[in-house]
This record gives structure tokens, sequence and C-alpha cells, in this order.
């Protein structure tokens, strides 16, 4: 159990990217962001008065829920962030998948 937990926190195997990315979807599916505030701790505001990642947690939570146009008023960058989030999971998910065959 220990060894799985390292694994989720390291994000260093294709098991534990998989096993943080379902228990990231299920926290955001439990929590409706929309009316949730979340503490403002941006080094990259604070030094240069704005931040590229503002409102990424948001953006996702929205995309996962299927409001895209929602996802891209929030953050941008979610035109990058999901596709690379799903071919990693894609991939790991494959690499499992021929591990045990």
């Amino acid at each position: 159990m220990k060894k799985i937990l390292i694994e989720c926190i390291s994000l260093s195997t294709p098991r534990g990217r998989i096993l943080a990315f379902c228990a990231g979807l299920f926290f955001l599916g439990a929590i409706d962001f929309s009316a949730v505030t979340i503490p403002d701790l941006c080094i990259w505001k604070k030094l240069f008065g704005f931040c590229p990642a503002e409102g990424t947690t948001h953006a996702l939570n929205a995309f996962l829920r299927g409001n895209f146009s929602q996802s891209i008023n929030y953050n941008l960058n979610i035109i990058i962030i999901a596709p690379v989030l799903l071919i990693i999971i894609i991939k790991d998910a494959l690499s499992i998948l021929k591990l045990h065959k």
C-alpha cells in the first residue's frame, strides 16, 4: 500500500499516474468549483501582476463537466492541457495493458 501511495504522489509510474488521475477526476467531479474560491498562492501574480495558470482548476472542472466554452473562458491553456493529459493517460493505460498480457 505504501508503494502505491508513493507512486501516486511522485507520478513516477504509469500505475501511479492513472491512480492519481482517477483521484483527481473524482475530486474535480465531486466539487462544483464555480461556487468555491481558491486562495491566491501564485508567485507569478505576486511578482508580475498576472498568472498564466490562473483559472486552470476551474477550466479543468468545467471541461470535465462538458462545459467547453466556459472552460476556455476560465483559462485558454485548457486547449493544450486537456489533450496533453489525455495523451498521457492513454499512453499509461496502454503500457499497463501491455504489462498484463
